[in-house]
């Protein structure tokens, strides 16, 4: 098959290059475009997969409105009113994590203390990812530990009652939603991988030809910066591949930074070999003269 000759011409082969370089664009620019879509299908099968087999307990709407209807306490109301928090129960109040969460989590889901002082140590006091104050929701990620202060005073002057009946009709339509959505992004995750990988890597590029023509340079190979963008589009096979198989979680351990354009610099270097048609310019010979040199005359 020929999409298969030119991966294999693409990786190591000399003569390939020296041809490509002088081909049409659009040649190049539908090897690439075919070579990232068969990325995308190959990526987006153990993606939808392990996307499908994760989701099918949250897309059963009764499933997941009972685990987020157990997290709500029954009697927790929170009333927002000329944007100030209040709520019915003895503060400081948590609200403890989902068990059903396996992932490592702070203990509580949400602290609520509006009659308060908040500080940020409040989050290492009482373990918890939220914190609801009289007139901010404080939020800090847990990977960093940045916390981001989101003020009531943005929102309207409406006044806002929070109880279980709400969440319950909150929960209901988001999941109505969210199944939805669900389906109609299934089937599309092939296309929306492919317009990821495609414009990335003719972005990439831009950069990736600069370095493909200073190889070329090296290699006293004649490359304009078109062409250079041109055999870049070959160039990045391995590169792509690369990064294919590490987005599989199983190899995510071997992407490893820079490698990527490392394996670029060195496929060019390997492929762009010193330009040997170039006329050879040699200086012109001295005319020989018909007309005989006189003797020398002794004295």
């Amino acid at each position: 098959m020929q999409f298969l000759q030119t991966i294999k011409n693409s990786i190591a082969n000399v003569a390939f290059y020296t041809k490509a370089k002088t081909e049409p664009f659009g040649k190049s620019l539908k090897y690439f475009s075919l070579l990232t879509l068969c990325m995308a299908i190959l990526i987006a099968i153990p993606f939808s997969v392990s996307l499908f087999t994760w989701s099918s307990s949250w897309r059963n709407t009764d499933t997941a409105k009972t685990i987020i209807l157990n997290t709500y306490p029954d009697e927790l109301v929170l009333t927002l009113r000329d944007k100030h928090l209040t709520s019915n129960v003895d503060e400081p109040y948590t609200i403890a994590f989902p068990k059903v969460i396996e992932e490592k989590t702070p203990k509580n889901l949400a602290l609520i203390n509006t009659q308060g002082t908040i500080t940020p140590a409040d989050f290492d006091t009482y373990d918890t990812l939220t914190i609801f104050g009289s007139d901010a929701l404080w939020v800090r990620n847990p990977e960093d530990g940045k916390i981001e202060i989101w003020n009531f005073d943005q929102l309207g002057d409406e006044t806002i009652i929070i109880n279980e009946q709400m969440v319950s009709e909150i929960t209901s339509y988001a999941l109505r939603i969210a199944n939805i959505l669900f389906y109609i992004i299934f089937p599309l995750a092939p296309l929306f991988i492919f317009v990821f990988f495609f414009t990335g890597n003719l972005i990439y590029l831009l950069f990736g030809a600069c370095i493909i023509w200073l190889i070329a340079k090296l290699r006293k190979t004649h490359l304009t910066y078109g062409q250079s963008y041109k055999l870049g589009l070959y160039l990045l096979t391995l590169p792509i591949l690369y990064g294919a198989i590490t987005m599989l979680p199983p190899l995510a351990i071997l992407k490893v930074p820079y490698v990527f354009t490392c394996i670029l610099a060195i496929l060019a270097y390997r492929n762009l070999a010193p330009d040997t048609s170039l006329p050879q310019v040699t200086p012109p010979s001295q005319p020989v003269s018909d007309t005989p040199t006189p003797p020398l005359s002794s004295q």
